[in-house]
């Protein structure tokens, strides 16, 4: 799988597993995506609970904890979603590391390969 490092200024934390941003694809060229908030960024290899569940404004929240609005993170792209254009991205916190991996460590998502029926995690969280 071929990847690429780019940086995002985040716009939007949409839900649990789904961010919207500006990509910054070098030499001053930004990709502001197709939507008001920019490009969809969805985390690769998991999946959080839908605003629409128990649990899903919380998951959102938690997201937007560790990556406010205005921040600027290091993704690594994946590859296009198989849903409305986002990219699939990975994402490295300082302090925290890779992103999915804490996410379902700490129960706020469940490992998901984007194949089969999307599992979800626990609510309330253990």
């Amino acid at each position: 799988m071929r990847t690429w490092g780019l940086e995002a200024l985040i716009r939007d934390v949409h839900d649990g597993d789904t961010l919207y941003g500006w990509v910054d694809q070098g030499l001053g060229q930004w990709n502001h995506g197709l939507s008001a908030s920019g490009m969809g960024l969805r985390l690769w290899g998991c999946n959080a609970r839908e605003l629409h569940d128990d649990g899903g404004p919380e998951a959102r929240d938690h997201l937007a904890t560790l990556i406010p609005v205005g921040s600027v993170v290091a993704i690594t792209c994946m590859a296009w979603d198989k849903y409305a254009g986002r990219i699939d991205v990975s994402v490295a916190l300082p302090g925290v590391g890779d992103l999915v991996t804490h996410l379902i460590g700490t129960g706020w998502a469940a490992r998901w390969d984007g194949t089969g029926p999307k599992p979800v995690p626990p609510w309330p969280r253990p």
